[in-house]
């Protein structure tokens, strides 16, 4: 089989391939990176494909096999984003004293207020607090770069609510 003849037969299949990587995806985007990624694949590899096989069952297979891939990988990433938040931020030395309006804060007091806050505004305080840019963020989590800011703030928020210190109660 020529490069043409496996170049034409991929071309003719673009449409079927596409509704397959939504289906399997969920995510029109990540269904573009995936059929994208497919067709590389099957031009690379276009010398082990069999000439008397079936071309369709083995371009699915392909696309099968690098979403799934794809996947494992996404799942380690996250694992290993999470590791590198819970060592960086949290083995830090508590007798380093921050400064926030005129009221000292260890880090350990910043790590109880920030396990209070609720997952939706932690995961975002705690990456930044690591050192991530809001992009960093958007591309290992999936949330938009908008809702990550609109967390950041209102977590921001919500810590100076629990850190600041509470007014003596009238005798």
């Amino acid at each position: 089989m020529t490069y043409l003849s496996v170049q034409q037969q991929l071309l003719n299949m673009q449409d079927k391939l596409f509704r397959y990587a939504v289906g399997i995806t969920g995510n029109v985007d990540e269904a573009k990176d995936l059929l994208q990624e497919t067709s590389l694949q099957v031009l690379n590899k276009e010398d082990k494909f069999t000439a008397d096989t079936n071309f369709k069952a083995w371009v699915f297979t392909l696309m099968k096999n690098v979403f799934i891939n794809n996947y494992r990988r996404s799942v380690i990433e996250q694992r290993i984003l999470k590791e590198n938040i819970t060592t960086s931020f949290f083995a830090a030395d508590d007798q380093i004293s921050l400064f926030c309006d005129d009221t000292d804060i260890t880090l350990s007091d910043l790590r109880q207020a920030i396990m209070q806050l609720d997952q939706k505004y932690r995961n975002p305080i705690s990456l930044l607090l690591a050192g991530y840019s809001y992009q960093e963020i958007s591309d290992k989590t999936g949330i938009s770069v908008g809702t990550l800011k609109s967390r950041a703030f209102e977590g921001r928020k919500r810590l100076r609510n629990i850190l600041s210190p509470r007014p003596a109660m009238a005798r």
